[in-house]
């Protein structure tokens, strides 16, 4: 016989002080809230479930208004994503002005307990808490790209491995993330109220975004070294920065922060590529700018016709007209039918 209850986490065994005291926080697997398989399990029944419902029940009805509940839920993400920035940087900053990146990509005192791991752990629960954003997508009637809820869904598992086998370094991935998050979800607040009303950094959106990807690759670079000299002690250079009582683990969960990174970039590339074109002229223009003024007479043909290039006022202008004729044909187009 199957008893019911070992096909659920263990509820009653969770210690939830853990999630307000993160100066004596310690990860274990059962006993801190939300660990272990069967958790990630029920929360990925959950989600699909509750999409599937509400997608069943709106088949037939109008979109529900819920832009109130969008702005206090992108509220909730921007308030978590500056506490996470701030926690994040101060722990790893502290370490890389110590010149100690021995701290920081292998395990120590200072990193399995305390704020160190609490702060991924934060993050993981800011992960499983992101999933509300799906379903006030479709209480909307809004299309969920097979990208949006695979990427959601990844991220759960991705953030838990980082906490059960222990990637060190996920504390400095927290900081780039959480940094990189803050901005496009005020972003997202801002014309959730008002699509006129965009942050003035609208047009760098791509170029976060961009900066956060090349970040997330360029730190795992580290990790390879210290993980290799740690694990293979005839290296030469292992006495000059691993010693006895450091370990540099973590390469399952490695693995998995490769791979979703790959998969994220890749879905990234795939939305967003117009407006990467855009960014890579725009980089291109500045080289060009920068390497006319030290040696104008190394630009080619080429190079001097991209740079002397202007756009015209009046092909803009109609643009515009053009724009604002299908706003007016809208508008009346639904008049008609009401």
């Amino acid at each position: 016989m199957i008893n019911i209850s070992s096909l659920f986490p263990p509820i009653n065994q969770w210690e939830w002080k853990q999630i307000v005291h993160a100066n004596s926080f310690e990860w274990s697997e059962y006993k801190t809230p939300l660990s272990g398989y069967k958790s990630i399990i029920w929360l990925w029944i959950t989600y699909f479930s509750l999409i599937g419902i509400i997608k069943l029940i709106m088949r037939n009805k109008k979109p529900i208004n819920v832009n109130k509940l969008t702005s206090i839920n992108n509220k909730i993400f921007i308030i978590w994503s500056v506490v996470l920035t701030i926690l994040s940087g101060y722990a790893t900053f502290d370490k890389i002005f110590k010149f100690d990146l021995k701290q920081i990509y292998c395990e120590n005192e200072n990193t399995t307990k305390g704020l160190w791991p609490y702060i991924s752990y934060i993050y993981y629960i800011n992960k499983i808490y992101q999933l509300t954003g799906s379903i006030l997508l479709a209480l909307k009637k809004k299309s969920l790209r097979h990208f949006h809820i695979w990427r959601h869904i990844y991220a759960i598992p991705l953030t838990y491995s980082w906490l059960e086998y222990k990637m060190n370094y996920s504390t400095l991935a927290v900081f780039i993330n959480s940094f990189v998050h803050s901005f496009l979800y005020i972003y997202s607040w801002k014309i959730s109220k008002d699509s006129e009303k965009a942050p003035f950094y609208k047009k760098h959106i791509i170029f976060f975004q961009t900066f956060q990807f090349i970040a997330s690759f360029t730190i795992c670079i580290p990790h390879i070294f210290f993980y290799m000299i740690s694990h293979y002690p005839s290296l030469s250079l292992n006495k000059y920065f691993i010693h006895d009582n450091i370990k540099c683990d973590g390469l399952i969960p490695f693995l998995m922060t490769l791979a979703g990174n790959i998969f994220f970039f890749v879905g990234f590339i795939r939305i967003h590529i117009k407006d990467l074109k855009i960014l890579n002229n725009a980089f291109y223009k500045a080289y060009i700018s920068y390497l006319n003024e030290i040696a104008p007479d190394k630009l080619n043909k080429q190079q001097k016709r991209f740079l002397n290039k202007k756009t015209n006022p009046s092909s803009l202008n109609s643009k515009k007209k053009l724009k604002n004729k299908k706003k007016l044909k809208n508008k009346n187009t639904q008049e008609t039918k009401n």
